[in-house]
């Protein structure tokens, strides 16, 4: 679903352990990686996940793109970081 599209009913809560708590969509798998995130920098207010193919292809050379190439970056005061590329996990399978 595109950020563009995205309305408050189609958020969802869910508490540390990945249980939903609220929200008319089921929660992604992605949630998992977005909570390992919050557990481990405690200071985190929000994570921001997404998919710009310019951003990809920065993380791709494990790169932070410069501000002016993705413009969400410029209206933000946030620190971005660029995380090591892994395939999707799921929770109780095993490493890849």
């Amino acid at each position: 679903m595109s950020k563009a599209d995205l309305r408050p009913q189609d958020l969802c809560l869910v508490d540390l352990e990945g249980k939903q708590l609220a929200g008319g969509r089921p929660r992604t798998s992605e949630i998992l990686m977005h909570l390992e995130i919050y557990k481990e920098v405690p200071e985190a207010k929000a994570v921001v996940h997404c998919h710009p193919a310019h951003a990809t292809a920065y993380a791709i050379t494990g790169r932070v793109p410069p501000t002016c190439v993705i413009p969400s970056m410029k209206s933000s005061s946030a620190r971005w970081r660029c995380l090591p590329t892994k395939l999707p996990a799921r929770r109780n399978s095993p490493a890849r």
